[in-house]
């Protein structure tokens, strides 16, 4: 942002624009269009890569008004501010959540009576994946089947992926009831979801159906505490690939609380949750902003023709 001596290394490309706002120049390579052409473009038979004379044919679209690349710059860049600030919130937020779930399920784990984990569910159990080579598993299936990629969220309602009865029949995979804890244990381990619909699991995940005096939110906190990840990794099996089984985990000890104890726990931190998610939308909205000039407004082109490896 200042003047001053640069240097810089092989694999990179300085381009000095000249009679326009560098910044209109700078958010451009931030838009989908300019990704892909970048892939495009550095396609090799070896390594990937873009030399000098090829980016300077990039088009960027430049107002000819000095003016309204200054208004378009100064929008963007207040833009940047709002997402920078918003970001800082939302994992002020997040770590808040952390330390607020930390502080109680430890205060339990010192204060009440302990019971193992195995005491508060009805069943727990892997799934299992059908065989990809029959269609007949998969095609037109209505059974949600559930990857680690699924389990993103804190509630999980809706799946990528489908088997059929057939497919269910044929292989381990089980109907997971709704208001499950849905936990991956293989490769991935501590990805963790609430089911809001049933569902079935590949290996790897585990369902856990709870007893009915058992808020799923307070096992998903629970489990998302650095406790139960403490004890999760001590039962860790190292091998080929790192595993925790359901027989060591059933055994790892937990709070025995009320269910009026267990919404104590439950109703603050998810109301930081509803707030967390929020941010997050807020931020989705503003990153859209930030490309909106863009994709909607019909510019002059002019290409950048200065650059040197």
């Amino acid at each position: 942002m200042e003047d001053g001596d640069l240097y810089f290394a092989g694999f990179l490309i300085r381009f000095h624009v000249e009679n326009i706002n560098p910044q209109i120049a700078f958010y451009q390579t931030l838009t989908t269009n300019y990704r892909n052409w970048v892939t495009v473009t550095s396609m090799r038979s070896g390594q990937p890569g873009i030399n000098a004379k090829e980016y300077a044919g990039y088009n960027f679209m430049i107002p000819r008004n000095h003016d309204e690349q200054d208004k378009i710059s100064n929008f963007l860049r207040l833009i940047d501010s709002k997402i920078s600030l918003s970001e800082e919130k939302l994992e002020n937020l997040k770590l808040f959540k952390k330390g607020l779930t930390d502080l109680t399920i430890n205060k339990m784990i010192s204060e009440t009576k302990l019971i193992t984990f195995a005491d508060i569910y009805i069943k727990a159990s892997e799934g299992g994946t059908p065989s990809t080579s029959l269609p007949e598993y998969y095609a037109e299936g209505s059974i949600p089947f559930i990857k680690v990629d699924d389990l993103e969220n804190k509630y999980l309602y809706k799946s990528k992926d489908f088997i059929t009865e057939l497919g269910l029949s044929k292989s381990s995979a089980w109907i997971v009831p709704e208001n499950s804890i849905i936990y991956s244990n293989g490769a991935t381990i501590g990805n963790i979801s609430i089911s809001k619909l049933p569902i079935s699991t590949k290996q790897g995940i585990l369902g856990i159906e709870l007893k009915d005096s058992i808020l799923p939110e307070f096992v998903y906190y629970l489990m998302s505490s650095t406790y139960f990840k403490k004890e999760v990794h001590r039962i860790t099996t190292r091998g080929t690939m790192k595993t925790v089984y359901i027989k060591d985990m059933s055994k790892i000890s937990v709070p025995n609380v009320s269910f009026e104890d267990q919404k104590k726990l439950v109703n603050p931190l998810n109301s930081i949750d509803e707030k967390i998610e929020g941010f997050e939308k807020k931020l989705e909205i503003l990153k859209q902003f930030n490309l909106l000039p863009f994709d909607n407004l019909k510019y002059n082109v002019y290409i950048i023709k200065k650059g040197g490896n």
